[in-house]
C-alpha cells in the first residue's frame, strides 16, 4: 500500500503578500504512482492536493494576473500522514507612470508626432502626442529614462530625461522641441 499525504501551501502576489485566488495550481509526482494532478486556489489564496503519495514532489502555479508566468517549488513528502506546506509566489513587476506635453519653440503645443521613452536596463517604448500635445506611458520600470520627442515632420527634437524611483511614482515631464 502506499504511503499518503497532503501538499498544501498559499500563493500568494508580492510584493503586497496578497493571495492569488482561482490559480491553477500543478502537483507533479515522480515514481510508480506518481503523475499530475490539478488543484485551484481559494479566495484566500490556499490550495491543497490531499492524498499525495510520499516522495519528492513539484508544484507549479499560473494565473490570468500574470499571463504566461509559472511559478515553481518542490519538497518532499516522506511520512505517511505528512502534511508539507510550500507556499508560491508571483512577483508584480515595480512600474509607474510617465506624462507630459510636448512644445515646439514657440510655445505651443506640439499637435502631431512621437515621444520615445527609453529606460535603462529595457527596451525603449514609443507613443503618439494628443492634438493637444499631451503623452503618457504606463508600467514604466523603476529606472533613469530619456525622452525624445519628435514632430511628424522635420528633424528638430526635444529631449529630457527623468527616473521612476519608487513603485506607483508618478513623473510628469514637459518637454519642448
Amino acid at each position: 500500500e502506499q504511503a499518503l499525504g497532503t501538499v498544501t501551501g498559499v500563493v500568494r502576489r508580492q510584493p503586497e503578500n496578497l493571495p492569488v485566488a482561482g490559480a491553477s495550481v500543478r502537483l507533479s509526482v515522480g515514481g510508480p504512482f506518481g503523475g499530475s494532478r490539478f488543484a485551484q486556489t481559494g479566495p484566500d489564496g490556499v490550495y491543497a492536493f490531499p492524498a499525495a503519495p510520499v516522495g519528492a514532489y513539484q508544484v507549479a502555479a499560473t494565473t490570468l494576473l500574470f499571463p504566461g508566468a509559472e511559478v515553481k517549488a518542490s519538497g518532499i513528502l516522506t511520512d505517511e500522514g505528512q502534511v508539507a506546506t510550500t507556499d508560491l509566489s508571483f512577483t508584480r513587476p515595480l512600474v509607474g507612470e510617465v506624462q507630459g506635453r510636448v512644445f515646439l519653440a514657440n510655445g505651443a503645443p506640439m499637435t502631431a508626432g512621437t515621444v520615445r521613452l527609453s529606460p535603462q536596463r529595457a527596451d525603449s517604448i514609443q507613443t503618439t502626442v494628443s492634438i493637444t500635445g499631451f503623452y503618457t506611458f504606463r508600467n514604466v520600470p523603476l529606472a533613469p529614462f530619456e525622452l525624445v520627442a519628435r514632430p511628424v515632420s522635420g528633424a528638430t527634437a526635444g529631449k529630457a530625461v527623468g527616473s521612476i524611483d519608487f513603485d506607483g511614482d508618478r513623473e510628469t515631464i514637459d518637454i519642448t522641441l
